[in-house]
């Protein structure tokens, strides 16, 4: 019975090799791991000033989308929502998101959006441009 008591190690050194093996697995984990869906460019682009109105506007993402549960609102400077349509997620880059919007008169828009990533996250955000005569 003395002889098992004595090749158990020490709480001290149990301690010691638990939180190496954290560490250990901690740094093996992918970087992305546990990250959400974040927006990494648009079209137009967030600050961006156009002389031409675009016919659609289109998000990029860090991560492929589902193919639903997503939203784009666009709003004008009185904070009037826009009307938008055919809001999709592309077929061939599941990480960009599409929507069709009618001509907008010169002026500045915000873009909200908010996504559900494939991992089941949801992200939001917003970003604004401008149109000028």
């Amino acid at each position: 019975m003395t002889a098992a008591l004595h090749t158990c190690a020490p709480p001290r050194t149990r301690l010691c090799v638990m939180t190496g093996a954290l560490i250990l697995l901690t740094l093996a984990m992918p970087a992305g791991l546990g990250a959400h869906a974040t927006m990494v460019r648009s079209q137009p682009a967030a600050g961006a000033t156009l002389t031409t109105p675009p016919g659609e506007i289109l998000l990029w993402f860090s991560e492929r989308l589902e193919g639903q549960f997503h939203t784009v609102t666009v709003t004008d400077e009185r904070g009037r929502t826009i009307p938008t349509r055919n809001l999709r997620v592309d077929t061939a880059d599941p990480t960009r998101l599409t929507v069709v919007v009618d001509p907008l008169p010169p002026g500045v828009y915000r873009v909200r959006w908010q996504v559900l990533s494939r991992d089941g996250h949801v992200a939001k955000g917003a970003f604004s441009f401008s149109i000028q005569p």
